[in-house]
């Protein structure tokens, strides 16, 4: 079986699998080199390796895997659980799993069905715990001047082996936490965020994925074990390898709480391009460079997509009905404003999920005239206020035009004595009694509610202590009033 792979792998470097090249394809010569013809195979062996190419349906599910975490990353935001996504350039060789089992004794990690470089997620989710418990939970992480800004980034505290303290709330939110020993009850929780396997992505099937490179270790014995102190007469022992060339693009996702998600993301970022992955970080392997800004815009574009199609599929009502319930009241009444009061705009444009969908805009102007009318909008802004006491950047006057132009109901004239109370000063106790004055004089034609209103605007004005002169003007009102009230009752009672 070996022999007869081996015999694929030489006679090809398109579509063969790079694991089982690298574990098995070696023959013995190459994996135990006894003179400079099997080193000189060996190199040869290990060369041909790094021309493997991406295989051809490998990139078309690197792109359809792409585009399917991007389409979640389009989904709702809120407390919902939300997949981030961003792509890093590898910039220094790439190495991860070299403490894999290897026949050059340095291992590499790779996909176990594509044989292309794979950043394994709980690879990612152990560099980002170390990189969150240094950089903030540590006492030495800039900024933190207190243990109260430490403890919620600081990671389990073990001694002997055993876990003697809980996490921090973030390390618990972020990783999880194990049991604490000898705490009752149980102490363990699982993470609420989920760290995918980063692999390659915007491949060709022309370009290779691995290099041919050399650790040369100078004092083999010594760091071996041996007594004896190393020095400067020592033979290097070339130990080749391969690892991962740079300039290849990957792709991370994390997903959880849409909040906890894009914080880990942007983390992770940083760590990946401060620190490295995998090994030799010390030596500047495994750096990224990232363009979060470009990512989020392509994540807007994706839900901008999604959001458009979604609403093109619903009925106009029910589309409007979602659109007015997610808007703020200030965006609603500008909406209002340019539809219905300046007529700049149809309702379907003024939406840029709606601008290029093939849709009837009278229909839609309507479904936003019945949805802002359904939701409680226009009857408040009928009295000069926005919904639910929230305060609007607008006067009282524009707000009732609005809800005019919303919902242009025929309205009723003030009546006089309304116009009359409203054109005084409330505090104005002498303006009030003259309004008493002339409405209890006959064929005055004040009403009973007019009468009842400046009855309670009288007394207001006097306060609980009333100066006697005033206090009689208003009694002698209030008995005025009862018995037009009486009067009002006669009729009925008879």
């Amino acid at each position: 079986m070996r022999d007869a792979l081996r015999a694929i792998f030489d006679e090809s470097d398109a579509g063969v699998h790079a694991g089982l090249a690298y574990q098995i394809g070696g023959r013995p010569e190459c994996v135990l080199p006894q003179d400079a013809a099997d080193l000189t195979a060996r190199d040869a062996w290990l060369g041909q390796v790094a021309k493997i190419r991406f295989h051809p349906d490998y990139v078309v599910v690197a792109q359809a895997r792409a585009q399917a975490l991007f389409e979640r990353a389009a989904s709702e935001s809120g407390d919902s659980t939300r997949v981030c996504v961003a792509h890093g350039e590898l910039l220094t060789p790439l190495l991860v799993g070299h403490g894999n089992a290897s026949p050059t004794g340095v291992g590499l990690t790779l996909h176990h069905t594509w044989g292309v470089p794979v950043i394994p997620g709980s690879a990612l989710k152990g560099l980002l715990a170390h990189y969150v418990a240094a950089t903030y939970g540590s006492a030495d992480a800039e900024g933190a001047e207190s243990d109260d800004l430490r403890a919620p980034y600081r990671p389990p505290a073990r001694r002997n082996g055993r876990v003697v303290e809980a996490p921090g709330s973030a390390q618990r939110v972020l990783f999880g936490a194990p049991d604490v020993d000898g705490a009752t009850p149980s102490t363990a929780c699982a993470g609420r965020l989920r760290f995918h396997d980063a692999l390659p992505v915007r491949v060709d099937a022309d370009s290779a994925f691995l290099m041919h490179d050399v650790l040369t270790p100078h004092h083999a014995n010594y760091y071996a074990g041996a007594s004896a102190w190393p020095n400067e007469y020592e033979d290097p022992v070339p130990v080749p390898f391969l690892c991962v060339r740079p300039r290849l693009t990957f792709h991370f996702a994390v997903e959880g709480p849409a909040a906890w998600a894009e914080q880990a993301l942007a983390w992770l970022c940083d760590a990946l391009a401060e620190w490295g992955v995998g090994g030799k970080t010390t030596r500047g392997y495994g750096r990224f460079a990232f363009d979060l800004d470009a990512d989020r815009r392509k994540t807007e574009q994706a839900r901008e997509q999604r959001t458009q199609e979604r609403l093109s599929e619903q009925a106009p009502g029910a589309r409007w009905q979602w659109l007015v319930h997610r808007a703020s009241e200030e965006q609603l009444a500008e909406w209002a404003r340019v539809v219905f009061v300046a007529r700049s705009q149809r309702s379907c444009r003024v939406v840029s999920s709606l601008a290029r969908a093939p849709l009837d805009p009278d229909v839609e102007d309507a479904a936003l005239r019945e949805a802002l009318i359904g939701a409680g909008y226009v009857a408040a802004w009928r009295q000069g206020r926005g919904r639910d006491g929230a305060r609007l950047n607008r006067g009282a006057d524009n707000l009732r035009a609005l809800a005019a132009a919303v919902d242009p109901q025929p309205v009723a004239p003030e009546p006089f004595w309304r116009a009359k109370l409203n054109a005084v000063d409330p505090t104005d106790f002498d303006a009030l009694k003259k309004l008493a004055d002339e409405a209890r004089q006959p064929g005055s034609g004040w009403p009973l509610p007019g009468l009842q209103e400046l009855l309670a605007a009288l007394r207001a004005t006097v306060g609980k202590r009333p100066k006697p002169g005033k206090q009689a003007v208003v009694e002698q009102f209030g008995r005025f009033v009862k018995e037009r009230r009486e009067a009002a009752r006669a009729p009925e009672q008879g």
